[in-house]
Formats: C-alpha cells, structure tokens, sequence
C-alpha cells in the first residue's frame, strides 16, 4: 500500500505537468476525446504531443495507430482521427514540435504510464495478501470499492484485535488530543499520531459512503 501511495502521488504529479505542457504545446488535444484522461488519451498525446506532428502524418497512418488503442475500431478510429486532423489546423501551440516543452510533455506521459502501471501491480499484490472473507465484508459497504477495501485492510490490519472504536481512532490518530492543567481540561485537535496514510484511506472510504448515500444506496454505517 505504501507503493500504490507513492505510485499514485506520482500519477498525480505528472498528470499536472502535463496539463500544464499540452497547454503550450497543443491545449486543443484536451478536446479530442469526452474524457481527457486514460491510457488511450495519453498514447495519443504522447504519439502526437504538437499539432505540426499531426499534418506531417498521413491520414491513414493515424488511423492505424488509433486502432491499436484499447476499445478502438475502425470507425471510431476514423473519427478520431478526423478530429485530431481539425483540431490541429486550428491549434495555436506556443512552442515548436523540437520544444523542449514537448519533451518534458513526453517525460511526464511516460512517468504517468509508468506509475499507473505500479499502481495495479500494487493492488494485485495486495489482492492476494487480503482476507477473503474482510475483503467480502469491506466491498458490502455501499460506497466501498475493491482498491478502497483493499487499502483499508493494508493500512489496519485485522481489526478484531480492536476492543471499540475508540481504540481504531487512536491507531490512526484521529483520537483528541486533551489538555489538563489544574481544574481546568481542554479538548484540542486531534492526536495524529499513527499512520498519516491510514487516516487518508479512512476519510476517502468515509467519503465514498457518503456520496453512495447521496445517490440513493444508503447503509446504515452512513
């Protein structure tokens, strides 16, 4: 799980860099498909990363690149294709295809890949460590998805060696810290102590129930 956080703060990181470089080097690719991001969004970004790239290639080139994406057939492709062709006459890029903007874009596309990739090899590993039987029980929970119950069980264990709740707010640290000092006790915020991970897996879930609630599948841990 500590992988799979790396991993995905990485995703994160270059997923920035390279909006911020596609909008110097072709910002009108962002429009080329409904979802601006996924595998098949940066293979075509990182084979076409400047609009000049797109009129130097033959249209039937791009067609046969496009259809060795994941879900793309020969229609779809065509489309595409058509579109990227569009996009690229009107595009205004503020650099040159030789930019080393357009390098940078192509380091973080492949940094992106690179991390999405550890990110399953992760989950994958940590599928065949997990309890069968907690993994059931987490995934029953509205809200709660494989990768989140996955994550919940790496970070805290088996949590029948917990007596109460009370116990499972100080391992993770969300237990208030108090402040005694004659007569007087106060209720601070809380402790942190424990795994600063395991609070952001605990809050995510918690956030996950509660949007499964808002849509109509309520549970009653909600």
């Amino acid at each position: 799980n500590r992988i799979y956080e790396q991993a995905s703060h990485d995703l994160i990181t270059n997923k920035n860099r390279l909006h911020k470089a596609v909008q110097l080097t072709f910002p009108e690719i962002e429009h080329l498909l409904a979802n601006p991001r996924g595998k098949n969004y940066w293979s075509i970004a990182l084979r076409f990363p400047h609009p000049d790239i797109v009129l130097e290639t033959k249209e039937a080139d791009i067609i046969d690149f496009l259809k060795g994406l994941t879900g793309i057939g020969k229609k779809r492709a065509n489309d595409i294709t058509q579109s990227l062709i569009r996009l690229a006459k009107v595009a205004c890029p503020a650099v040159k295809k030789n930019s080393a903007h357009v390098r940078g874009l192509k380091m973080a596309i492949n940094n992106i890949l690179s991390a999405e990739e550890e990110c399953q090899s992760a989950l994958q590993e940590m599928a065949k460590l997990a309890p069968k039987r907690d993994l059931e029980i987490l995934t029953s929970i509205p809200g709660i998805g494989k990768n989140t119950a996955l994550r919940i069980i790496s970070e805290l264990g088996d949590i029948r060696r917990f007596n109460n709740p009370s116990q499972l707010n100080a391992f993770v640290g969300v237990d208030p810290q108090v402040y005694e000092s004659g007569n007087l006790t106060a209720h601070l915020s809380i402790s942190k102590r424990g795994t600063a991970i395991g609070r952001k897996v605990l809050y995510l879930a918690i956030n996950q129930i509660q949007s499964a609630k808002k849509a109509g599948n309520p549970c009653h841990i909600a």
